[in-house]
């Protein structure tokens, strides 16, 4: 095969592995609009730490740290806060791998009857004016070759925290980071 031959098949695998991330994340943000909900304590800590470590095992050179508060507990689906969590604190990592050190940062605190969960990093941010668009699938912030994604991930979070009867916001300026905050109700009085 030629070389015009292989850039097309190169560039064919490329647009399938795509459309491929694409289509999982579809299923997922399917999935969690339409899953019964199974509501129990959870030791958010201990997850998050868990989705650390994994996040950790991905192989770039970028000093991390991580702090993660502990003794934070939600009541919730576990899956489902999963699903939302690992998106906020993939995208923290991804945003902040620019820099010369990653920082991110998960705390709480109680505002009457909500816990506030803030997931913040030290990375390139976003531009406010488009906050709106922040949490609607297929709307990007930054340009697929800055930095990879589906568009999918921030929707999927505000479905999540939706379910949960909760509320998400965020605030970030261009390159001092950003930060997002769920905020889910104490009693877990969800469907």
């Amino acid at each position: 095969m030629n070389e015009i031959g292989k850039d097309y098949l190169k560039r064919i695998r490329a647009a399938s592995v795509r459309m491929a991330g694409l289509i999982d994340g579809l299923l997922v943000l399917s999935r969690v609009s339409r899953q019964s909900m199974e509501n129990q304590t959870i030791d958010l800590s201990q997850m998050l730490e868990e989705i650390a470590e994994e996040l950790q095992d991905i192989s770039d050179d970028v000093p991390t740290e991580i702090l993660i508060q502990p003794g934070m507990w939600v009541v919730g689906d576990s899956r489902m806060l999963r699903v939302a969590f690992q998106n906020l604190m993939a995208n923290a990592w991804k945003y902040s791998a620019k820099e010369e050190k990653r920082i991110v940062e998960v705390l709480s605190r109680r505002e009457g009857r909500w816990v506030a969960i803030e997931v913040r990093d030290n990375g390139v941010g976003f531009d406010m004016r488009y906050i709106d668009k922040l949490f609607v699938a297929f709307n990007r912030l930054h340009t697929p070759s800055e930095f990879g994604g589906t568009g999918i991930g921030l929707a999927t979070v505000y479905r999540v925290v939706r379910r949960h009867h909760g509320d998400i916001s965020a605030t970030s300026q261009l390159g001092e980071g950003a930060s997002f905050v769920v905020k889910l109700p104490v009693s877990g009085d969800q469907d």
